[in-house]
């Protein structure tokens, strides 16, 4: 894979695959593994309706972001954007930094939890 450097002298290491791997494991690890039960039995026989909503939804983010990627390539995504949008306010910037951190964290925390919830039913 090639590297190359940006203006702000950071290195490019991730390509579109590794980015689309983990996106999809993180909507497969935090949503259907922990979600999907409790949303089936809420939902019942329309849970069809909740994966619709949920795809349009994530058309329209999937948009966003690649409008953002288009606009602004750098590395940084939001916080990037956020930067050259609004120079005077950095400190919004590092307030949308800083809930993407937040958001990793719940990411991981929520894939944690539920793997020790299925590993507890195996003893």
């Amino acid at each position: 894979m090639a590297r190359t450097k940006e203006k702000g002298g950071l290195t490019k290491s991730l390509g579109v695959v590794r980015l689309s791997l983990y996106g999809v494991g993180t909507i497969i690890g935090a949503g259907i593994y922990s979600v999907i039960g409790p949303a089936a039995g809420a939902a019942g026989e329309q849970i069809w309706v909740s994966f619709i909503v949920a795809a349009i939804i994530s058309a329209f983010s999937g948009l966003s972001y690649a409008e953002i990627a288009s606009a602004l390539p750098g590395a940084g995504a939001e916080h990037h954007f956020l930067r050259k949008t609004f120079p005077k306010f950095p400190a919004l910037a590092f307030t949308i930094g800083l809930f993407i951190a937040v958001h990793g964290a719940a990411t991981l925390a929520t894939v944690a939890l539920t793997f020790g919830s299925y590993a507890q039913r195996l003893d």
